[in-house]
């Protein structure tokens, strides 16, 4: 709508359409021309950018495809050369090749004629032009060339890395380009294989590649891009690379920098398709932009390149694009003239009409009021820009809303001034007053300006004042106003109600009125410089009411001030809680009292049990905690009723109240506990002796009317510092220690020891971790062999327990079972070892291997009523796993604990065919009537006899009884800490064949047993001992053995200062010697090397007398040592020819124990 004329003079004129149009229609067409050129020469340059790139892909293909066919022509012709040399190979050349492989010195006759044809044969193949023929024979992981090698190039080897041998080695022939020779070659190998269809050598024909590519390069060089475009061929097997085929380049490594290197770089690394680079050739000053098609021949690393030149390839396409740009550029500044002309006319006539209104404009902007040109219906026409933010819509909403959109409360435009409610576009409201006057404009129509002016905050502020006048007459809280210097201005009537002033009484007087007194000087000139630096104060004060009563009251003052900053008037708000005050004094007692006895209850107790401890901290003091419990109160309370039991520990709660000292605490934590906090004490004697006389103060009878009625009570105490813990924790062992009381027989103290409790809860602590770990998965078994020594034989294995733990890494089972043997978590553990060993079992005997298993069971796992349940369900779930293969470990301590019981478990678990061993067999004192009773299947000797008996006669002594004790009662033993090979030799001579140790193996993964198990082999000193075994008879000579070894033994300690006492030097008074001139004697006297042992034994004697005599001179003995180690191996040597049956047998004696430090034989072949 065109807006009317309101100054009465002509209508402005219309501005020139017409001409605009006209101008924007010629530049219009411009630019559409200019577009359509620029857009139909790219379309063209690209059509022809695409053939030329097709012609690219095209020639790269051609070559490609050459390559391709030379290549499988070429590989049928060395793969029938080679098959026509395979079968020309003379027979036995195989042979012939694994003959002098393995012996070149000693080949057959007749090898080494086939080894001679077959060198003829790859002669006269390499005789031939462009061929070459060799054999070679294999050695090591490799092949050396036998024959046929060009004489100048003499012999080559193929290594492991090489593709051939990798072809070889697996049975398969290799067909393929290669360097041999020093030259490359089209190969084609193909194995020699033994009558064992092992590879022992290689046929090899292959043709000159060098040579016979010159027929390849022809034909590509044929193929042309263009004018200057070429095809070449670059190897990228290696880096740089080398250029295969090339006009100029051919053999080359590619060069390796500037343009060179950038070629060298996309050849290798990017994917075929088209490229684009730079390359300048040698003694060109620039650099020729190219482009190129890459095509990839993988079978040879090859990578085919068909290269044209940027400007010959696209040169079409540029010429087509100038010519198109020519033609049009005229025609464009044709149409650029004309329209430049029209514009310039047109604005001359626009600028004149725009200079008169944006005078009126900017009058219409930059008023601050709103101003609005509307119809008589409201809808708007125009509106300045103060109108516009005044509603927060955008101008195009506002212009399809109107007045009839915005106004809240009329319908319809009002002409006379009033004021009304506008919508707001974010939401809300905001008032106006508007102004409105209707006018006729120059084309007939009415049209109404307003005057629009925002009163919204002025609204506000009225309705604020009105509000604010009402709250202050009716608030419930005590409202005074002061001038600045704290006198009266007005009060409301609730103030008056609290103060008991009437307002004529407090206008103009000051707030002194209401001092009360409690407060000091100090606290009002705080609240004053509050009130200055911040504005404002609030707090608890306490006033004086017109009677004279003093209350308090919460109280808030605030500062008004002016524009100046000056405070010109005093806010306060109080409100009277001399209510809440009482209720707070009345919970608080509540809170903190019991109300039967008025002692602390448990929450006033902690605070002053905190308070006693910084008390003890400070005075450097002790502090007693104590716990006190009744003892058997319920009956009394049963017997008497509530209420007399009520009264009891009422009196009961007045003597201990009576019996403590000032700083002392006493408190009833509930029921008939109490708790007593004995502050100041000098020692732990002094506290306990306080808490005994407390303890006689409740003993005392407690007479209430007809009754008579003694108690007595426990108590736990802690002292602190020694138990310096939390408060709360503090009470909990004194809580401890109490029970510890009643469980040592009532009315009595117990004190509490804070290293036993860290013992036991770190012990817990433990337990539980244990048991996560259980339940996470985190127990392995490794499994130990037992052997048979004798026959050579695995006989199974012992699973043993492993913690393979997150942080700690591996452990053994001393890390952790001993922390739960008392518990039943030692149960569950067990029954996890018994079902995972079970089902290893499982796993072998699928993959062939058949091997029995033993397992430790625990003295409480093996006293649990449902051990034979549990264990028949374990079978249960291992089916394909025979039972007979399952053997149980008990130890011997855990089976005498009950004879009877164990007894019966062991019979029920041999019915369903599971075995039984007693382990650690020699440590729990049985007698033979137990040993008698128990039906174990093997006896396990205790692995410190066992590890010991080579150095002490004793426990050698013990084993062997155990040895005969297995004998007698037709049992299996089982010897275990096997170490070193002595160990076993010992063990074999007195008929122990069954052994485990770390001599034999350490405990490993289950995934590693098959394989051991498959590599293991007795010790050759085994199977030679194993042949002889000792009489009854010779085990005192064994026994003076290792007496005469401790001897020695113990001159080497004193000589190196490990040892304090010497041994005995007299060569008649050590113990070798009481069984030399006694029991030797009257068993080996005849022997004709005894007379050489006693001299032996003086020379041993009189070498470490001398060793210790030098020792104690302070002179250096340690090359005396081994002088004397030699005698004693040569002593004891000539004492194991004693033991030997007969003559024959002496032709090559054992060491059976030699040094203790070897298992070799100690005498060298006797002649």
């Amino acid at each position: 709508m065109t807006a009317p004329d309101f100054s009465g003079t002509a209508p402005a004129p219309a501005r020139p359409a017409a001409g605009r149009l006209s101008v924007l229609l010629l530049l219009a067409i411009l630019i559409g021309f200019l577009a359509m050129s620029y857009v139909l020469s790219h379309w063209l340059d690209a059509r022809l950018q695409e053939r030329s790139l097709a012609e690219l892909r095209r020639a790269g293909r051609q070559a490609t495809d050459l390559i391709d066919v030379y290549a499988r022509q070429l590989e049928r012709s060395a793969e029938m050369l080679g098959a026509g040399f395979a079968a020309a190979l003379p027979e036995g050349l195989a042979d012939g090749m694994a003959a002098a492989a393995g012996a070149p010195g000693r080949v057959p006759p007749g090898a080494a004629a086939a080894l001679h044809a077959g060198g003829r044969l790859a002669e006269a193949y390499g005789r031939r032009e462009g061929l070459l023929a060799a054999l070679f024979v294999r050695s090591g992981d490799g092949f050396t060339s036998l024959a046929g090698a060009p004489p100048a190039r003499g012999p080559a080897r193929l290594g492991p890395g090489s593709p051939i041998v990798q072809r070889l080695l697996a049975g398969s022939p290799f067909l393929g380009v290669a360097e041999l020779f020093a030259g490359e070659y089209m190969l084609d190998c193909r194995p020699l294989l033994s009558r064992e269809r092992a590879v022992v050598g290689a046929g090899c024909v292959g043709i000159d590649f060098a040579a016979d590519l010159a027929r390849l390069k022809e034909r590509l060089r044929s193929i042309r891009i263009g004018d200057l475009g070429y095809v070449y061929v670059v190897d990228v097997r290696s880096d740089p690379g080398v250029v295969v085929i090339h006009p100029r380049h051919e053999g080359l490594r590619a060069p390796g920098s500037g343009p060179g290197q950038r070629i060298a770089r996309l050849l290798r690394e990017s994917p075929a398709g088209i490229v684009r680079y730079e390359w300048r050739d040698e003694g060109e000053a620039a650099a020729v932009r190219k482009i190129a098609a890459i095509e990839d021949f993988e079978r040879w690393g090859w990578r085919v390149v068909a290269s044209a030149g940027e400007d010959e390839a696209f040169r079409e396409g540029r010429q087509l694009r100038l010519q198109l740009f020519g033609f049009g550029l005229p025609i464009a500044a044709v149409l650029l003239l004309v329209a430049f002309l029209t514009v310039r006319h047109f604005r001359r006539s626009e600028r004149a009409l725009r200079a008169g209104e944006e005078r009126l404009r900017s009058l219409f902007d930059l008023s601050p009021v709103g101003i609005v040109l509307s119809d008589p219906d409201g809808s708007f026409i125009d509106f300045n820009e103060a109108f516009r933010a005044m509603t927060g819509h955008d101008r195009h909403a506002l212009l399809a809303l109107g007045f009839r959109g915005i106004v809240a409360d009329a319908a319809t435009v009002r002409a006379d001034p009033c004021e009304r409610e506008y919508r707001r576009c974010a939401g809300g409201t905001l008032r106006v007053r508007e102004c409105s006057v209707r006018v006729p404009g120059s084309d007939g129509r009415d049209y109404v300006w307003s005057i629009v002016e925002d009163v919204t905050e002025r609204h506000r502020a009225e309705l604020a004042l009105r509000l604010a006048a009402s709250a202050f007459l009716n608030l419930q809280e005590g409202v005074a106003i002061f001038d600045a210097d704290g006198n009266f201005l007005d009060a409301n009537e609730a103030f008056m109600r609290i103060t008991g002033y009437a307002r004529d009484e407090l206008l103009g007087r000051s707030a002194r009125l209401l001092k009360s007194g409690r407060h000091d000087a100090l606290f009002y000139r705080g609240m004053w410089n509050a009130l200055a630096a911040c504005g404002h104060w609030r707090g608890e004060l306490w006033n004086r009411r017109k009677n004279g009563e003093i209350f308090p009251a919460r109280q808030t003052i605030s500062a008004i001030r002016d524009a100046r900053g000056a405070t010109t008037r005093y806010v306060s708000v109080l409100s009277d809680v001399s209510e809440i005050k009482a209720g707070e004094l009345r919970l608080q007692r509540m809170a903190h009292y019991d109300p039967l006895t008025g002692l602390p209850n448990r929450t006033l107790l902690g605070d002053r049990l905190r308070q006693s401890i910084a008390h003890a901290d400070a005075s450097g003091t002790l502090l007693a905690v104590c716990h006190l419990d009744l003892d058997n109160f319920k009956p009394v309370n049963d017997e008497h009723g509530h209420d007399v039991g009520d009264r009891i520990l009422a009196r009961i709660a007045e003597r201990m109240t009576a019996l403590l000292r000032g700083g002392d605490t006493v408190a009833r934590l509930g029921g008939d506990e109490f708790a007593l906090l004995l502050q100041d004490q000098r020692s732990v004697e002094q506290a306990l002796a306080e808490v005994r006389r407390i303890l006689e103060g409740v003993a005392a009878p407690v007479e209430l009317g007809p009754h008579c009625v003694a108690v007595t009570a426990s108590i736990g105490v802690t002292v602190h510092p020694g138990d310096d813990e939390e408060p709360d924790i503090l009470l909990r062992h004194a809580n401890q220690a109490m029970y510890l009381a009643k469980e040592s027989g009532k009315n009595a103290l117990h004190l509490f020891n804070p290293a036993r409790d860290r013992r036991v809860r770190v012990h817990r602590q433990s337990a539980r971790r244990i048991e996560a770990a259980l339940a996470d998965g985190e127990f392995v078994l490794h499994y130990q062999p037992k052997v048979d020594m004798r026959r050579g034989k695995v006989v199974g294995v012992e699973a043993l327990i492993r913690w393979q733990h997150p942080e700690r890494g591996l452990l053994q089972p001393i890390d952790f079972l001993p922390l739960i043997e008392e518990s039943d978590l030692i149960v569950a553990v067990g029954d996890w070892v018994i079902g995972e060993a079970l089902r290893q079992m499982a796993v072998w005997q699928a993959c062939g291997l058949r091997l029995g298993v033993s397992v430790n069971i625990a003295a409480r796992q093996l006293q649990q009523p449902d051990f034979v349940r549990k264990l028949q369900a374990a079978l249960a779930s291992a089916p394909s796993v025979d039972p007979g293969l399952l053997e149980l470990e008990v130890v011997e301590t855990a089976a005498l604990e009950d004879v009877v019981h164990v007894s019966r478990m062991m019979t029920e678990c041999q019915d369903l065919g599971v075995r039984f061993a007693l382990d650690d067999f020699g440590t729990g004192y049985s007698s033979l009537t137990y040993f008698k009773r128990l039906p174990a299947d093997t006896l396990k000797i205790d692995q410190s006899f066992v590890r010991d008996m080579i150095n002490d006669p004793e426990d050698l002594a013990i084993v062997e009884a155990v040895i005969g004790l297995t004998e007698v009662f037709r049992r299996q033993a089982v010897a275990e800490g096997v170490e070193t090979i002595e160990h076993g030799i010992m063990l074999l001579r007195m008929g122990c064949d069954l052994a485990q140790g770390y001599s034999i193996s350490r405990p490993l993964p289950p995934e590693r047993i098959p394989a051991w198990i498959d590599g293991w082999t007795p010790d050759a000193a085994w199977s030679a001992a194993a042949r002889l075994r000792w009489r009854r008879e010779d085990f005192p000579l064994v026994l003076a053995e290792i007496d005469h070894r401790r001897w020695v033994d113990r001159i080497v300690a004193h000589a190196a200062g490990e040892a304090a006492e010497p041994a005995a030097l007299d060569s008649r008074r050590c113990h070798f010697w009481r069984w030399f001139a006694q029991e030797g004697m009257v068993r080996y006297g005849w022997h004709p090397r005894f007379e050489a042992i006693r001299r032996l034994h003086e020379t041993l004697h009189a070498l470490g007398r001398e060793i210790l005599e030098a020792k104690a001179q302070g002179r250096d003995v340690a090359a005396r040592v081994p002088e004397l180690a030699a005698r004693r191996d040569e002593l004891l040597a000539l004492l194991h020819t004693l033991m030997e049956p007969s003559p024959a047998a002496e032709q090559e004696p054992l060491a059976i124990l030699g040094s203790g430090r070897t298992a070799e034989p100690a005498l060298p072949r006797r002649g």
